[in-house]
């Protein structure tokens, strides 16, 4: 399978998407690491760029991206489960747990989310602690304020 990669500049840093010909996989910020794969914007990574900088001024609340990941069953769990955090909202680990039926493995789901291959689309910057602290997030803990300050203040 043949992975193609695009860096965007935006108001979080250079982000990096990653897409095969039907999927978006992966998303990040920063210096990009693979150098298996093909320097190239597609249709697809466009599509997605669009989005996310549509979502990061404000004027977008949800995505339609074809997405995949490939993680553990756990993982996919989690993941899936992030994508029904409602926009603007924000749930603890612990709750997280509580959604995927393991209520003692909110740590669990905790590394789940710092593995989340697609950070911003799969909305795992929703899940703080349970005492309301933010720290912890695949983008950085700065990047992960904005996102959700960015939600609040556009409910508003």
């Amino acid at each position: 399978m043949i992975l193609n990669y695009y860096t965007y500049n935006t108001i979080i840093g250079s982000l990096n998407i990653t897409a095969d010909d039907f999927y978006v996989r992966h998303v990040s910020i920063g210096k990009y690491g693979n150098s298996n794969h093909i320097f190239k914007e597609t249709e697809i990574i466009n599509n997605a760029f669009n989005q996310i900088e549509e979502y990061l001024c404000g004027s977008r609340k949800e995505f339609n991206i074809n997405i995949k990941y490939e993680g553990t069953n756990f993982q996919q769990k989690v993941w899936h489960s992030l994508l029904n955090i409602p926009y603007g909202n924000t749930i603890s680990y612990k709750q997280l747990a509580d959604i995927i039926f393991s209520p003692k493995a909110y740590r669990a789901a905790g590394s789940a989310c710092s593995k989340n291959p697609l950070p911003i689309i799969i909305p795992c910057h929703r899940v703080i602690h349970s005492n309301g602290s933010i720290s912890g997030y695949a983008l950085g803990s700065e990047v992960k304020a904005y996102l959700l300050n960015l939600e609040k203040n556009s409910l508003i």
